[in-house]
């Protein structure tokens, strides 16, 4: 009778990975088909990338990353109005020009029903996009829901229109 446990033990944890070795993570999910998307179908989780400049394109960290105006008209995000379907994230943000910039792409932004989302207020989310830059964080609210929308406001078409956020250690 021992014997048959300890056969069973051997035989049973041959094909088992021991809890110190990595396990292999589960395959991605398929790619999107390239058919085209039915009216019901959910939103894409983020946008194809685009080639932007390089991070150091910019005399100084406080300063606007140039950019040309076919990266500009294919960066992530561009053109999306709908709320529901804006998904950005600390690595993928929308990318404006300065604060004005940011005002105005929220302001076309809309509810599933064509209302204005409420935006209950600005946070900063901490680095991240592209260049590791200090992210806002909008809390906007739709009757559907509320949705944080990350921000990256260093990216101008024209850098001489670049309007930096108000600092809090600025003298007064």
């Amino acid at each position: 009778m021992r014997l048959l446990v300890v056969v069973a033990l051997v035989v049973g944890g041959c094909g088992s990975t021991p809890a110190s070795e990595p396990r292999a993570l589960p395959a991605p999910p398929p790619a999107p088909s390239s058919a085209t998307p039915s009216a019901s179908s959910p939103p894409a989780l983020a946008p194809p990338p685009v080639p932007l400049p390089a991070c150091d394109a910019r005399p100084s960290l406080l300063q606007p990353i140039p950019v040309d105006e076919a990266a500009w008209q294919a960066r992530p995000w561009a053109g999306v109005t709908r709320l529901s379907e804006l998904l950005t994230t600390l690595e993928r943000p929308i990318l404006v020009c300065g604060v004005a910039g940011s005002a105005a792409y929220l302001a076309t932004l809309r509810c599933q029903d064509g209302s204005t989302p409420s935006d209950e207020g600005v946070t900063t989310a901490g680095p991240g996009g592209a260049c590791g830059h200090l992210l806002d964080r909008h809390r906007l609210v739709c009757p559907e829901g509320a949705r944080d929308v990350f921000v990256d406001i260093y990216w101008c078409v024209d850098p001489t229109r670049f309007d930096p956020p108000a600092s809090s250690d600025a003298p007064s």
